[in-house]
């Protein structure tokens, strides 16, 4: 447990941070339109900025977390499958996240394609974190039953 330990704080420090820096964060990352964007926006564009990146180490430290749990309850192809789901979410969120950054920086100049990119790399990160936590549940269970018997 004690490997886990700076990898926890590390997610929970940097989660905490992504809120306190720009409490609407998660709006930012899902608005459909640059006007909404910009409205969420309002004049924090470099607290916006500095959210997108506690949210790069936040992704960061979630695959890290992944990989380790999937390597605690899963052999071979599930741990391969596990393991990728999770790095492949990570990466989606940090594509999500520069957008943010490219979406904030250039302001009332942001594009529709920078606003599509960062709406469709959301999408894909939340069903493959899905599909990871589903996953690594199910081998846990597994896991844990098979301890028993």
């Amino acid at each position: 447990m004690p490997r886990w330990r700076p990898v926890i704080a590390l997610a929970v420090v940097s989660g905490a941070a992504i809120w306190l820096l720009e409490p609407n964060y998660l709006d930012l990352q899902t608005s459909a339109t640059p006007d909404e964007f910009l409205g969420v926006l309002g004049g924090g564009q470099r607290r916006a900025m500095a959210a997108a990146i506690a949210d790069m180490v936040f992704a960061l430290s979630y695959a890290l977390l992944g990989v380790m749990a999937f390597g605690q309850v899963a052999y071979g192809v599930a741990r391969g499958i596990g393991t990728g789901l999770i790095i492949s979410a990570a990466a989606a969120d940090e594509v999500e996240n520069v957008m943010v950054l490219m979406a904030a920086r250039d302001g009332s100049s942001v594009s529709v394609s920078t606003i599509d990119v960062m709406g469709t790399a959301g999408s894909v990160k939340w069903g493959l974190l899905t599909a990871s936590v589903v996953l690594l549940m199910a081998l846990a269970l597994q896991h844990r039953l098979a301890d028993r018997s």
